[in-house]
């Protein structure tokens, strides 16, 4: 049964993910326009100020190998590498939830929860970012490790290894995975003598695997001067730990003020439990509320009920375990922790809600008393509210989009207006913007300044210029203004 339904779910999947990639109607996010202006810089020939643009440039260069290909825009070909990495991050899911269990409802519950999960599919599915490859890459190693985990052979470690490495070339983050694998195994293998021997077979797989994706990235992205770029990632991987470190040392980067003494004198005197408290009490936060009400609760009944197999928890609690602090451990240098950077995490989290939300099928199925009537209406009103909102988002005009509409309006010539911000000028169909500054495009024979206030925080009279355009109008600190030069 699961094998038959198992193309259909996907298929649904995919066809789900170009229907909201579609519904966007060319919307973009910040660094989807910066991958794009690489990816054209590949095209154009131009490697070195493509690689000065961004230090990790895979993603970019397989956009630029799909427009080759396929003759396919930047855009799109960077939309359909995306739609074809989620299709298999989903594909592997579902797979993974086939070794779970053997119910004959499984996929569909594996189904329910990815269609109806606001973080992935809705917010950062669409965007144009690196994350759905390091997802495909993830979710394809921790299948073939789980598989491994149950009949360690070689073709499983191969392949576990070499998906973590290919999903490396989006976010290296995954090289982590292919490092620890080995090491797991003296946890989660119950047998020492297997431990040895699965830790001997993953040890030499990874060094196989790497020696033969390198020397196919060095003979076909000769270009790219791969020895430069992954050395500056091997310095990363001591410079990362070193300053999370040190800045666990150090006080909040603000101070409390308060008129009470003790309080104070109590503040002063332990910062660092404050400092603690406040990056462990975040990182919860931020995690419970990416992963959203239906799919914890669904989790928390599948941990309740023990419905992992004995067998294979100890490497999902690996794969969690790392996974949330691959993310956690970057807040205490940041202190910013978008919900994308948790979306890893949260595959693992949805096997979870999966086998939960199956759990709760069956057993509202068995049920014969008016509870269960009850019960299986409300948690049908709350999956198909969930899929009405992830497939079908309210359109309404961005700030940047209405910006664009009134330089059509007014038919602005380009050449001669100074537009300093990125997805602006994307929109205007351009890849080469301003990048001189404000203060020196002032002094230039520009008609017209645009510029976003995120990056200049104020606005006010300038010399020679009138200010023709706020977007929002009626906004008292609007996104973005429009100058007109009054001095010829």
């Amino acid at each position: 049964m699961n094998k038959r339904t198992l193309p259909i779910f996907v298929l649904l999947l995919m066809i789900s993910a170009i229907w909201i990639v579609f519904d966007q109607h060319g919307k973009i996010n910040n660094d989807g326009v910066l991958y794009l202006r690489q990816a054209n810089l590949f095209a154009n020939g131009n490697f070195e100020a493509a690689k000065s643009l961004f230090p990790w440039p895979f993603f970019a260069f397989f956009i630029t190998k799909t427009h080759v290909l396929s003759g396919l825009s930047l855009l799109y070909s960077a939309q359909l590498i995306n739609i074809l990495l989620f299709t298999t991050a989903s594909y592997f899911f579902l797979k993974t939830l086939n070794i779970l269990s053997k119910d004959s409802l499984v996929l569909l519950s594996g189904f329910l929860t990815l269609i109806t999960s606001i973080p992935i599919l809705d917010d950062y599915m669409p965007m144009l970012m690196r994350d759905n490859g390091m997802w495909a890459g993830f979710m394809a190693g921790l299948y073939f490790y789980l598989r491994w985990h149950q009949n360690p052979s070689y073709m499983d470690a191969t392949f576990m290894q070499f998906s973590f490495l290919v999903g490396s070339l989006f976010r290296p983050e995954l090289l982590i995975f292919s490092i620890l694998i080995p090491l797991s195994v003296f946890w989660v293998k119950p047998n020492q003598i297997g431990r040895i021997k699965a830790s001997l077979m993953t040890g030499s797989i990874l060094f196989l695997s790497g020696f033969l994706l390198s020397c196919y990235l060095i003979y076909h992205f000769h270009d790219l001067d791969l020895i430069s770029i992954y050395t500056g990632r091997l310095v990363e991987l001591y410079e990362r730990p070193k300053s999370i470190i040190l800045s666990l040392f150090e006080p909040l980067p603000m101070r409390v003020v308060t008129d009470y003494y003790f309080l104070h004198r109590s503040i002063d005197e332990h910062f660092l439990a404050l400092k603690y408290g406040f990056i462990i009490y975040m990182i919860i936060y931020k995690w419970i509320a990416t992963i959203g009400f239906l799919h914890f609760v669904t989790a928390i009944i599948c941990i309740k009920k023990r419905l992992f197999p004995n067998d294979l928890t100890r490497p999902i609690l690996f794969a969690f375990f790392l996974s949330f602090a691959i993310t956690a451990i970057n807040y205490p240098t940041l202190y910013a922790l978008s919900g994308r950077y948790w979306i890893m995490n949260l595959w693992v989290v949805y096997l979870a809600s999966s086998l939960g939300l199956l759990y709760l099928i069956r057993h509202l199925g068995e049920l014969k008393n008016k509870y269960s009537v009850i019960g299986k209406t409300l948690l049908g009103i709350i999956l198909i509210s969930y899929t009405i909102v992830v497939l079908f988002d309210s359109h309404h005009k961005t700030t940047d989009m209405e910006a664009v509409d009134w330089i059509k309006v007014h038919q602005l010539d380009l050449d001669h207006t100074f537009i300093d911000n990125a997805r602006l000028c994307f929109y205007l169909g351009r890849f080469d913007c301003e990048s001189i500054g404000l203060e020196k495009a002032k002094k230039e024979k520009y008609t017209y300044l645009i510029f976003h206030l995120d990056r200049y925080q104020t606005y006010g009279e300038i010399k020679g210029y009138e200010l023709v355009k706020k977007i929002p109008e009626k906004n008292n600190k609007p996104s973005f203004v429009i100058y007109k030069k009054t001095e010829f």
